[in-house]
């Protein structure tokens, strides 16, 4: 993968650490993409730009939305903020912005709104009912999220089996696709052994201050420490968690914030001068859209959509005291990042 490195132009690739990826397992001769799909630029504070990071750094960063399941994106914050702008033009110069329509205006066709979705691409489905699970744009039918006629199988034609099988609604380029989630076997799994992402350092604030994610990702016993991601006085979180305050927040909203991960072993929190676009994972907390308006949102979590879709949508979620492997509703418009088909 170092020439696959050597070959992308401003940018690079990554290869995690989680066995998934050795020699003969199932992702072993595959990449990463370094950012979300559609970001302009890769990196982060600690490495492009340094103390002069700016808000529209931050939004470069990050990348197009999508409903789970839809192959056409949708735009996030062109400036930070949550504020509707006008980013594409017709053939005829006009701006166009996204439209947001409840599920139940749409036209059913086949029982489903995948064509009126297909037809309508600046159209955000929204719609939610109340469930985590059930909350789908595609099918009116709940309780048939699981299904292929329900649409489990719109972004992996190949049903549960890893590495997945591309379908022509994934939105990633030609050789890549949005990835499984790996062999993890339970539905709300809340720690990483077994997934792609097993293996990432992740910063405990303990001893010793950094250790393997699989190690302290279970929801039972861990909370993570923000310290690190205030690193220098720079915020990298949207939100500073304060466990000293039983858990309060401290209310500050901040577009540029986002999570690092550290991919290689030596890399640690502690020699930010060693960090790289090659050994470390960051991923922006972009702008959201809504599952139940549609509309862009300043996220308190950080997501990223995978292929896996019994039970709703498949995602990674990073949240103030835990990671989790878990279902949502499919009407979120959250960021993907695709693996080398």
């Amino acid at each position: 993968y170092r020439a696959a490195q050597q070959r992308t132009k401003n940018g690079t690739v990554h290869k995690y650490r989680s066995a998934l990826w050795q020699k003969g397992n199932i992702y072993g001769n595959m990449v990463m993409m370094d950012r979300d799909l559609g970001a302009r630029t890769g990196g982060y504070a600690g490495i492009t730009v340094g103390e002069n990071y700016t808000l529209m750094d931050a939004v470069n960063a990050q990348g197009l939305l999508y409903q789970w399941g839809r192959k056409d994106p949708f735009f996030g914050s062109a400036d930070g903020s949550t504020n509707e702008i006008n980013v594409i033009f017709d053939g005829y110069g006009t701006a166009k912005g996204v439209i947001n329509l409840a599920r139940d205006n749409a036209t059913l066709v086949d029982n489903n709104y995948l064509q009126y979705a297909v037809q309508h691409p600046l159209t955000l489905l929204y719609y939610w009912n109340g469930s985590a699970n059930s909350s789908d744009w595609w099918d009116p039918i709940q309780g048939n999220e699981a299904t292929e006629a329900g649409g489990a199988y719109r972004w992996n034609a190949g049903g549960a089996a890893s590495p997945g099988v591309k379908t022509i609604y994934d939105p990633c380029p030609d050789g890549w696709k949005v990835p499984m989630r790996g062999n993890v076997s339970t539905v709300n799994n809340n720690y990483f052994s077994g997934s792609i992402f097993d293996g990432f350092q992740d910063v405990t604030g303990g001893t010793p201050a950094y250790n393997k994610g699989a190690v302290i990702l279970n929801r039972s016993g861990s909370y993570f420490t923000y310290s690190m991601y205030n690193y220098q006085g720079r915020l990298y979180w949207k939100d500073e968690y304060d466990a000293s305050r039983a858990g309060s927040w401290d209310g500050k909203t901040n577009p540029q914030g986002g999570r690092l991960f550290f991919l290689e072993d030596g890399i640690t929190p502690d020699e930010p001068q060693k960090w790289t676009m090659h050994n470390t994972f960051w991923l922006p907390i972009a702008t959201e859209r809504h599952i139940a308006s549609g509309k862009l949102m300043y996220p308190s979590y950080g997501h990223l959509w995978l292929a896996d879709g019994d039970i709703g949508g498949s995602y990674l979620c990073i949240k103030p005291r835990v990671m989790e492997f878990i279902y949502h509703g499919r009407s979120y418009g959250w960021p993907v990042r695709c693996i080398q088909e």
